[in-house]
């Protein structure tokens, strides 16, 4: 997010109603309650509280770990991608390495965390990435 969004979002925080208050607080509960049952498996991607609907982790193996997680009736996915990967962008811009990106590209892996999410969702998603990679060792 830029300074820009970040300003408004601010400005718009004065006029929340009740159901956008509570909306916004189990966004943020959630990340948290992911972050918490995860710490032991995945790195978040970044170290403040998301009001997010998905909360991004590091992983290994993460298309393995999103199969798994389909595979068991949870949804996840790669959301961000890196732009230099389409193909309108192919002579537009100058080859480059981009090795924060690439590292971040193989690793990322996004959880939902959105109002619509329980606790029980949490610690069911929790349970299989921990019997996933269990698993493997």
């Amino acid at each position: 997010m830029n300074n820009i969004s970040g300003a408004i979002g601010v400005a718009h925080m004065e006029e929340l109603n009740a159901t956008q208050y509570n909306r916004l607080n189990k966004y943020i509960y959630n990340d948290l309650l992911l972050r918490e049952s995860l710490k032991d498996v995945a790195k978040r991607s970044w170290s403040g509280a998301t009001s997010s609907w998905v909360a991004t982790f590091l992983v290994d193996n993460p298309m393995e770990l999103l199969a798994y997680l389909k595979c068991n009736g949870v949804h996840t996915s790669q959301m961000h991608v890196n732009n230099d990967i389409y193909t309108g962008f192919k002579g537009a811009i100058k080859p480059c390495e981009l090795t924060g990106v690439k590292e971040f590209m193989d690793k990322h892996l996004c959880f939902p965390c959105g109002s619509w999410v329980t606790e029980d969702d949490i610690k069911t998603m929790s349970d299989l990435v921990h019997e996933f990679y269990w698993s493997k060792e």
